[in-house]
């Protein structure tokens, strides 16, 4: 069984999955054993390719970059080794199309997760609204919106609709600005429910219940799109060039994938009323 070495994120390994998937093999996947640990819980999901995925030595994103076997293997027929370093985030950063990616390997824009393993009691479906703002600490570092501006976009949302839910997503480890959130959107009155912290199976089923997704840049409306929920994914400046890399073509032209550079909550309500998402 052949071992490949990975970033630890969610995202990096899904766009790494949309390839990996069509090769006919299952694979021993190692992450970097660093915090916060994340990933793995993708694996599980996705057992039509992966043998065993575990935490490993602790190696930080610029060992992958430079130990990448797509660098000195450009198509995936070449590579004959038994242990190496894989990772697509630079092709993508870059500007590149995930199809020219390991270009022998076809590219999957949905994927087939297993999500028997779901076990909580999770809202109906309709019209909820999915909010992924991620932690004080990134939005701030990444110079985006805090809780104020999350619930600026959900009371335009709720002033136009007073049907929809919001389910507010995120890791554990982004419950600072989502409790903040859900105080508000408490005292405002406005139907929510706070789904952060929940197993990665579990939120993979609430996303697919979404009738809207809008998310902080992050692994969540990765996962999102390649489940086939319609979706805003936030990007900075620096990762321009990335965000109209990976989804597929026709969802971008539709707009069932909406890539979007930080901007200001009235601007992405005003595109959403105008293409009918909301």
């Amino acid at each position: 069984m052949r071992k490949i070495k990975v970033c630890p994120g969610i995202g990096d390994n899904i766009w790494l999955m949309q390839k990996l998937v069509n090769s006919g093999e299952k694979f021993d996947f190692r992450l970097s054993g660093g915090n916060p640990r994340r990933g793995k819980p993708l694996f599980d999901m996705l057992p039509q390719v992966v043998n065993s995925a575990e935490y490993d030595d602790v190696w930080p994103y610029k060992t992958v970059k430079a130990g990448n076997v797509q660098r000195s293997h450009s198509l995936w027929s070449s590579i004959a080794k038994k242990e190496f370093f894989l990772s697509c985030n630079d092709h993508l950063e870059r500007g590149f199309r995930i199809e020219k990616f390991l270009p022998d390997l076809p590219t999957s824009y949905r994927l087939d997760y297993d999500l028997s393993a779901a076990t909580v009691e999770l809202p109906e479906a309709g019209g909820l609204i999915g909010i992924y703002g991620s932690s004080y600490s990134t939005a701030r570092a990444w110079g985006f919106w805090e809780a104020p501006g999350w619930y600026k976009l959900i009371e335009a949302i709720n002033g136009l609709n007073k049907g929809y839910k919001f389910a507010i997503l995120g890791a554990d480890f982004d419950t600072d600005m989502n409790d903040k959130l859900c105080a508000m959107l408490q005292l405002a009155k406005i139907p929510h429910v706070n789904a952060t912290g929940l197993p990665l199976v579990d939120t993979a089923v609430l996303l697919k219940k979404l009738h809207y997704f809008f998310a902080f840049p992050s692994g969540l409306p990765i996962l999102a799109n390649t489940l086939g929920v319609p979706c805003t994914m936030f990007y900075p400046r620096h990762l321009n060039l990335m965000m109209n890399a990976w989804s597929s073509p026709e969802d971008i032209a539709t707009g069932f994938y909406k890539g979007c550079q930080f901007c200001e909550p009235e601007k992405i309500f005003k595109w959403a009323v105008e293409n009918n998402k909301i």
